[in-house]
């Protein structure tokens, strides 16, 4: 665009560079000589026309030219123009989803880190009974703290209300749609207390038995937290992929409108008569001699 611009300036600076010398230091035959010499351009259309229409076959021999035909007849954008901005509303869409993807995936890996650190110090809890140096009260009172952390759990697991759930079952699925036909499954995972079987757990009793399951739970948030992380991860790739492509259209878009407004403007000074630019002279002449001296001989 910048070269067709520049051409058109050297073309209409030789115009101007034609006409400016026509005029004399002389206020009182400045309007007559402009006459003539208006009245010589005006009998010589090409001197104009050859401008205009030069610069509007460049931009109408554009590989873009092609797009720009079609124009919706309520909005009067061209049929790339319309194209260009469904896509950019389309590849808005899909990041929303990978957005709201990746913030649930964050969400719940930081219930998923509370979840494993109280299974870590219920581990200790176990272990501590099982070790035989503590009394038969000491050890109720572990019971009861470990209870607690059971319930803690359960109540992490099942998150705040509203929210999308991955804790609280099993076999179900979040699909994350990021377009080109692609998704993103999100698997959940039953992580309450019944999920992960310590909803049963005494150390009174079995405190050995207790260890174990603890241990085989903390097993099982560890691997969730793995899937949870490797999602993650896809979800922040396909992210930065949208962004990517999303610039990518913005600056086509970007570059389609101004191309659309060009060939519009080029189209209308093509199809413009060449009388109305001598008119449009005339008046400058009429103006003062200083001042149309100045705008038809001024040097660039």
């Amino acid at each position: 665009m910048i070269p067709l611009l520049w051409s058109l300036f050297l073309e209409q600076k030789q115009t101007w560079q034609w006409i400016a010398p026509c005029f004399s230091g002389d206020p009182g035959i400045n309007a007559v000589l402009a006459e003539r010499r208006l009245n010589s351009i005006h009998n010589y259309d090409g001197v104009l026309n050859n401008i205009y229409t030069g610069m509007y076959a460049r931009v109408d021999n554009l590989v873009t030219r092609v797009l720009l035909d079609n124009a919706d007849q309520y909005t009067g954008k061209s049929a790339a123009q319309s194209s260009l901005s469904t896509a950019v509303a389309t590849n808005k869409g899909y990041a929303d989803n990978v957005s709201e993807g990746v913030s649930l995936v964050q969400t719940n890996q930081g219930y998923v880190s509370s979840i494993s650190d109280k299974l870590s110090t219920m581990k200790q809890l176990a272990e501590d009974a099982a070790s035989g140096d503590y009394t038969a009260a000491q050890v109720a009172v572990m019971q009861l703290d470990l209870e607690y952390l059971v319930d803690d759990i359960d109540a992490i697991a099942d998150g705040a209300v509203g929210e999308t759930h991955l804790l609280t079952a099993d076999n179900a699925t979040v699909v994350v749609d990021i377009g080109n036909s692609f998704v993103i499954d999100i698997d959940t995972h039953d992580l309450t207390d019944s999920g992960l079987e310590i909803d049963n757990l005494d150390l009174t009793t079995d405190a050995a038995g207790a260890v174990i399951a603890i241990d085989a739970a903390i097993a099982e948030v560890d691997s969730y937290s793995t899937t949870l992380t490797i999602k993650a991860d896809a979800l922040e790739s396909s992210a930065a992929i949208l962004e990517a492509e999303s610039d990518s259209l913005l600056a086509v878009q970007s570059g389609i409108e101004r191309t659309d407004a060009a060939l519009m403007i080029v189209g209308l000074l093509a199809a413009s008569s060449t009388s109305s630019f001598v008119t449009f002279l005339a008046a400058q002449a009429n103006i003062t001699s200083q001042t149309a001296l100045g705008l038809l001989s001024v040097s660039i």
